[in-house]
Protein backbone atom coordinates (compact mmCIF):
# COMPACT_ATOMS: atom_id res chain seq x y z
CA UNK A 1 0.00 0.00 0.00
CA UNK A 2 2.78 2.29 0.77
CA UNK A 3 4.63 1.98 -2.47
CA UNK A 4 1.12 2.88 -4.34
CA UNK A 5 0.45 5.77 -2.40
CA UNK A 6 4.46 6.90 -2.91
CA UNK A 7 3.59 6.56 -6.91
CA UNK A 8 0.63 7.81 -7.24
CA UNK A 9 2.46 11.01 -5.79
CA UNK A 10 4.64 10.68 -8.38
CA UNK A 11 2.24 10.50 -10.41
CA UNK A 12 0.29 13.66 -9.29
CA UNK A 13 3.86 15.61 -9.73
CA UNK A 14 4.11 14.61 -13.50
CA UNK A 15 0.29 15.65 -13.71
CA UNK A 16 1.74 19.38 -12.21
CA UNK A 17 3.66 19.27 -15.10
CA UNK A 18 1.34 19.40 -17.44
CA UNK A 19 -0.54 22.42 -16.04
CA UNK A 20 2.76 24.61 -16.59
CA UNK A 21 4.16 24.28 -12.86
CA UNK A 22 7.74 25.08 -13.86
CA UNK A 23 9.26 24.26 -10.36
CA UNK A 24 7.66 20.83 -10.33
CA UNK A 25 8.61 20.18 -13.99
CA UNK A 26 12.42 21.58 -13.07
CA UNK A 27 13.01 19.27 -10.59
CA UNK A 28 11.27 16.19 -12.31
CA UNK A 29 12.38 16.33 -15.69
CA UNK A 30 15.93 14.83 -14.46
CA UNK A 31 14.50 11.93 -12.95
CA UNK A 32 11.81 10.64 -15.38
CA UNK A 33 13.90 8.70 -17.29
CA UNK A 34 15.33 6.78 -13.91
CA UNK A 35 11.39 6.90 -13.03
CA UNK A 36 10.17 5.20 -16.46
CA UNK A 37 13.19 1.93 -15.87
CA UNK A 38 13.98 2.04 -11.96
CA UNK A 39 10.51 2.31 -10.39
CA UNK A 40 7.43 1.96 -12.89
CA UNK A 41 8.97 -1.15 -14.98
CA UNK A 42 10.35 -3.24 -12.42
CA UNK A 43 6.59 -2.73 -10.80
CA UNK A 44 4.83 -3.83 -13.48
CA UNK A 45 7.00 -7.30 -14.62
CA UNK A 46 5.61 -10.24 -14.16
CA UNK A 47 6.59 -12.03 -10.96
CA UNK A 48 7.21 -15.78 -10.05
CA UNK A 49 3.55 -15.04 -7.73
CA UNK A 50 2.35 -14.20 -11.06
CA UNK A 51 3.44 -17.47 -12.93
CA UNK A 52 2.39 -19.23 -9.69
CA UNK A 53 -0.87 -18.09 -9.55
CA UNK A 54 -1.32 -18.35 -13.84
CA UNK A 55 -0.22 -22.17 -13.47
CA UNK A 56 -2.53 -22.76 -10.58
CA UNK A 57 -5.68 -21.04 -11.41
CA UNK A 58 -5.71 -18.98 -14.75
CA UNK A 59 -9.27 -18.02 -13.73
CA UNK A 60 -8.24 -16.06 -10.32
CA UNK A 61 -5.59 -14.45 -12.27
CA UNK A 62 -7.93 -13.04 -14.51
CA UNK A 63 -10.05 -12.28 -11.99
CA UNK A 64 -7.89 -10.57 -9.64
CA UNK A 65 -5.94 -8.23 -12.80
CA UNK A 66 -9.90 -6.76 -13.30
CA UNK A 67 -10.29 -6.48 -9.63
CA UNK A 68 -10.98 -2.78 -9.09
CA UNK A 69 -10.90 -3.14 -5.61
CA UNK A 70 -7.57 -4.35 -5.89
CA UNK A 71 -6.33 -1.49 -8.40
CA UNK A 72 -6.88 1.11 -5.78
CA UNK A 73 -3.79 0.11 -3.68
CA UNK A 74 -2.13 -1.93 -6.29
CA UNK A 75 1.86 -1.16 -7.20
CA UNK A 76 1.20 -2.32 -10.45
CA UNK A 77 -1.94 0.17 -11.49
CA UNK A 78 -0.11 2.92 -10.09
CA UNK A 79 2.97 2.06 -12.03
CA UNK A 80 1.04 1.97 -14.95
CA UNK A 81 -0.82 5.07 -14.27
CA UNK A 82 2.69 6.68 -13.49
CA UNK A 83 4.25 5.47 -17.07
CA UNK A 84 0.89 6.92 -18.81
CA UNK A 85 1.23 10.50 -17.27
CA UNK A 86 4.76 10.32 -17.70
CA UNK A 87 4.20 9.81 -21.78
CA UNK A 88 1.10 11.87 -22.00
CA UNK A 89 1.71 14.56 -19.61
CA UNK A 90 5.18 14.73 -19.48
CA UNK A 91 6.36 15.13 -23.05
CA UNK A 92 5.33 14.66 -26.42
CA UNK A 93 1.54 14.88 -27.13
CA UNK A 94 -0.82 17.16 -27.19
CA UNK A 95 -1.36 17.67 -23.62
CA UNK A 96 2.37 18.06 -22.82
CA UNK A 97 2.99 21.22 -25.49
CA UNK A 98 0.85 23.35 -23.03
CA UNK A 99 2.80 22.82 -20.54
CA UNK A 100 6.11 24.29 -23.09
CA UNK A 101 7.98 20.74 -22.58
CA UNK A 102 9.18 19.50 -26.11
CA UNK A 103 10.67 16.45 -24.85
CA UNK A 104 8.82 13.23 -25.93
CA UNK A 105 9.57 10.41 -23.30
CA UNK A 106 7.68 7.59 -25.45
CA UNK A 107 10.93 6.96 -27.54
CA UNK A 108 12.69 6.18 -24.14
CA UNK A 109 9.83 4.00 -22.91
CA UNK A 110 9.69 2.10 -26.27
CA UNK A 111 13.51 1.68 -26.51
CA UNK A 112 13.25 0.29 -22.87
CA UNK A 113 11.34 -2.01 -23.59
CA UNK A 114 12.90 -3.47 -26.61
CA UNK A 115 15.74 -3.92 -24.75
CA UNK A 116 13.77 -5.71 -22.36
CA UNK A 117 12.66 -7.79 -25.26
CA UNK A 118 16.35 -8.39 -26.80
CA UNK A 119 17.45 -9.65 -23.26
CA UNK A 120 14.48 -12.03 -23.21
CA UNK A 121 15.00 -13.35 -26.30
CA UNK A 122 18.99 -13.79 -25.94
CA UNK A 123 18.17 -15.77 -22.47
Amino acid sequence: RCINIGVQFVDSAVSMMKHGNKVVAKALQPHIETLIIHIAFPLMEFQQEDEDLWNEDPAEYLRQGYDLVNELTSPRAAAVNLLLSIVEKAGGGKKASRSGSSQSYLPKVLAHVESMLQTYEQA
